[in-house]
């Protein structure tokens, strides 16, 4: 893990703890691939009972991931950050 994704994960950890927010968008659209830190964070989220929304189109393999690992079940997929914005 680079020192860049540490600081990140650090960042949204300290953001849930801190109850600073209730609802976290993930906007995954530019992705082309994530790994388990990615799933780590979205965990950490909705372990402390926090809700998340995912942005990522629905043919893209992002989405195909959340969909095999019955995530789609707990968490939300927009297509456009707008509709996920609107939606909080």
């Amino acid at each position: 893990m680079s020192l860049y994704q540490q600081g990140f994960q650090n960042k949204i950890s300290t953001l849930v703890r801190d109850n600073q927010y209730e609802t976290f968008v993930i906007d995954l659209m530019d992705a082309i691939y994530i790994d388990s830190g990615v799933l780590g964070m979205i965990s950490n989220i909705t372990k402390h009972r926090k809700k998340a929304k995912l942005v990522c189109l629905k043919n893209s393999l992002i989405y195909q991931v959340f969909e095999q690992m019955n995530l789609l079940k707990v968490l939300p997929c927009y297509n456009e950050l707008n509709q996920a914005l609107q939606a909080v």
